[in-house]
């Protein structure tokens, strides 16, 4: 549980879960499913430790069956974006977008001027 409070609290510092320093590779596989189950489930501590419990009984058997721990692997960023409405209907032209971008900058520079004001 502490490698995962650990983790939870330092993740945003690495790019992926595999760069974090992890303490021993098991714990790399045993806590990012904790952290999905986690999300996945909206679990609290009393629910995340049985899964930890789980977990760590899956890895002992494994790890009994003469199983080897694979290293922390870095994931692939899923960089498509979906399809939005617009241009599922056919109402997104490069007029429109442009039109879009120009808006958000203008949101962006008045948030901007407002912080600086303040």
């Amino acid at each position: 549980m502490a490698e995962f409070e650990r983790y939870c609290a330092g993740r945003m510092n690495y790019s992926d879960a595999a760069m974090f320093p992890w303490s021993a590779p098991v714990m790399y596989w045993i806590v990012t499913e904790m952290r999905r189950a986690m999300l996945q489930y909206n679990h609290g501590m009393a629910e995340l430790r049985k899964v930890a419990e789980t977990l760590l009984r899956q890895w002992g058997k494994k790890l009994q069956a003469g199983e080897s721990i694979p290293a922390p692997v870095i994931r692939l960023e899923h960089k498509t974006r979906p399809e939005t409405v617009g241009h599922e209907k056919g109402l997104t032209t490069p007029e429109t977008n442009k039109k879009g971008r120009e808006m958000l900058a203008r949101i962006i520079q008045k948030n901007r001027q407002s912080r600086t004001n303040q």
